[in-house]
């Protein structure tokens, strides 16, 4: 769950940690119950770009190779130019979602 003010984020809960503040949480008993469904609902959305069969061997999110086609790439970076919020990177950064580039030998 998280909160801003004008163009900052002030709070990003996910699982034990505010990951803006610091702050140790639990997600559960700090997000209030209609916003945990809708928390549940963002995740599947996620997850629905996530190869689950080889999630598990490979202890780390691997696309879906069918998503693919809805990605724009530039170099050896794959990348979604239609989102609207301006949140959405941070989130996904500071969740583990995304990652940079490989390094330029």
């Amino acid at each position: 769950m998280a909160n801003y003010s004008d163009d900052a984020l002030t709070s990003l809960k996910i699982d034990l940690e505010d990951k803006i503040t610091g702050e140790d949480i639990d997600f559960f008993d700090d997000v209030l119950g209609d916003l945990l469904e809708i928390c549940d609902d963002a995740q599947d959305l996620i997850l629905e770009w996530n190869d689950e069969d080889r999630w598990e061997d490979a202890e780390q999110l691997l696309l879906v190779e069918k998503r693919r086609s809805e990605l724009q790439q530039r170099d050896d970076l794959l990348f979604i130019e239609n989102g609207t919020s301006k949140f959405a990177k941070s989130i996904l950064e500071l969740s583990g979602i995304t990652s940079a580039p490989s390094a330029q030998c």
